[in-house]
């Protein structure tokens, strides 16, 4: 499988367009790569695939990275392995002009959060939802899953990262 690389807007973007049909069920496993000084987020199901979003901090306010789908198909193990260490997780999307309405008609943030929680649409939504780990046993073994997608998706985020001035020095 080829894997194209996406910026970080657009890697989500697919992958909630992926996710539509299976909202459910997601696994993420979060690491660190301290080499290229950045937080990998190996996102999977098991009827879409492997995705691998790699990023840092530039500041309190942007993140910067890359990514894409890396493989159709997840191995059987680190599936039945990653529900093992995990936690709910899900990705958040919003609508801030509704989100002020509802928050205008008297809602309270809980409120609209805990709405989103249970499907109830008042601005704010969670259009993936699955478990979350940070078991770096598992991390190791997903390194080892399309390797050469990983190393692409590597290159060029060391490449945007350099461009941003990560690795330069303080003078």
């Amino acid at each position: 499988m080829t894997c194209k690389i996406k910026t970080r807007t657009d890697f989500f973007t697919d992958l909630l367009r992926d996710a539509k049909k299976h909202p459910i069920g997601w696994n993420a496993i979060i690491g660190r790569d301290y080499k290229q000084l950045a937080t990998d987020y190996y996102l999977f199901h098991e009827q879409k695939g492997l995705y691998l979003l790699k990023e840092y901090q530039k500041n309190p306010y942007e993140r910067i990275g890359v990514g894409g789908k890396i493989a159709r198909h997840v191995d059987e193990e680190v599936l039945d392995t990653s529900t093992s260490f995990s936690k709910g997780f899900g990705i958040v999307t919003g609508d801030l002009k509704t989100i002020l309405y509802h928050l205008r008609k008297g809602f309270s943030p809980e409120e609209i959060l805990n709405a989103a929680i249970t499907g109830k649409d008042l601005g704010m939504q969670f259009p993936l939802k699955g478990q979350a780990s940070n078991s770096s046993e598992i991390y190791t073994d997903l390194q080892q899953e399309a390797k050469d997608n990983q190393k692409k998706i590597s290159k060029h985020f060391e490449k945007k990262a350099a461009d941003e001035g990560l690795y330069q020095s303080y003078d």
